[in-house]
């Protein structure tokens, strides 16, 4: 089965079943992610939870969050290129920029 990259809207559980590999690389992450060990709670939450939600929830950027996913599956480069053809665009924000607040 070829692999796809992995984005925020893909749930913990699609991920999970699909490339067993990057529970591994979530719980090293977080040990939030712990609970991904509960059968129950694997099947129930997990179903509804997106990448971005996930990332939200431990306090990891999102596009970290999606680079380690996606380099658990030997997709690393390809996200990093996909991220950089979007910054060039100027429709995504590197959140490595110094951004100064907003006036108001």
């Amino acid at each position: 089965m070829k692999s796809h990259l992995i984005t925020a809207e893909d749930t913990i559980y699609d991920i999970i079943t699909r490339y067993p590999e990057t529970k591994k690389r979530l719980l090293e992450l977080s040990p939030r992610y712990e609970k991904l060990n509960n059968p129950v709670l694997f099947e129930t939450v997990a179903r509804f939870t997106t990448v971005q939600k996930a990332a939200q929830m431990v306090g990891i950027y999102l596009r970290e969050m999606l680079y380690q996913l996606n380099d658990a599956i030997g997709l690393g480069e390809e996200y990093l290129q996909k991220e950089k053809e979007i910054n060039g665009t100027g429709m995504v924000i590197n959140i490595e920029q110094n951004l100064s607040p907003p006036f108001w």
